[in-house]
């Protein structure tokens, strides 16, 4: 009787290693399974966007006061984005135009985050179509950046959005400001033209100046106060045919 307590005490040892065996191998079955999930509904709450989120921290340039970095406002809007030669749609996206950097959020914490500026082709955002334009000595581009396209038919109207950064002291501290300036180029026969007036337009337009000049009289056409629908309708006019 004496040797058989221990053969009991031996089997209830081994037993209560079993079943804390199977029980461990439960939990990590459980916890494989609850990994796999919440992968899976990461993936579909990216709506398949998993490859776009693979840029670095953004940190936003130092402010003092309201003026802000970005293009038209500081809030996320909804856009669209060419990376990686896929495009993404309805995504947030930010435009710093004082570091040309493109930005979106993170849906698992709402960071901002700064997409790889090598994988990105253009993005659309507030009804502006951005796309990045390489400079070489042909096309006489002022730099490599991004371009919001303003009229894309057989000739092409660009604008460099860009803002500066100005530092100045008042009331002994330094106060910041973005100063924002517009650049506007014309494309024609694969070369870019900066273009700031109506004159400056029909010099590079030359070939119809006469027609462009009755045209800019008839349509109303202030440069003054509304550069950019100028441009647009200049050009556009340029490409009709002479005598339609």
């Amino acid at each position: 009787m004496v040797r058989v307590i221990p053969m009991l005490v031996s089997l209830l040892v081994c037993f209560l290693c079993l079943q804390q065996a199977f029980a461990q191998a439960r939990d990590t079955a459980f916890l494989a399974d609850a990994v796999r999930n919440s992968i899976a509904q990461y993936t579909q709450s990216m709506n398949g966007q998993t490859n776009l989120y693979n840029g670095s921290e953004y940190r936003e340039p130092r402010r003092t006061n309201d003026q802000h970095p970005y293009f038209v406002s500081e809030d996320w809007l909804e856009g669209s984005v060419l990376y990686d030669n896929d495009w993404y749609e309805h995504v947030p996206l930010q435009y710093d135009i004082t570091r040309d950097v493109v930005i979106t959020e993170l849906d698992i914490n709402g960071n901002p985050m700064a997409l790889v500026d090598a994988k990105v082709g253009g993005f659309s955002i507030d009804g502006h179509t951005f796309q990045k334009l390489f400079r070489d000595t042909l096309n006489a581009l002022p730099e490599t950046g991004y371009y919001d396209i303003l009229y894309d038919g057989k000739t092409r109207v660009v604008a460099r959005r860009q803002k500066s950064t100005q530092e100045r002291v008042e009331s002994l501290a330094i106060s910041i400001s973005f100063e924002e300036r517009n650049r506007y180029f014309i494309l024609l026969d694969g070369r870019y033209h900066a273009v700031r007036s109506k004159r400056s337009v029909l010099d590079v337009l030359k070939s119809r100046q006469n027609d462009l000049k009755k045209f800019s009289r008839t349509g109303g056409l202030n440069f003054k106060k509304n550069r950019e629908m100028a441009l647009r309708k200049m050009a556009e006019f340029y490409d009709t045919p002479e005598h339609q």
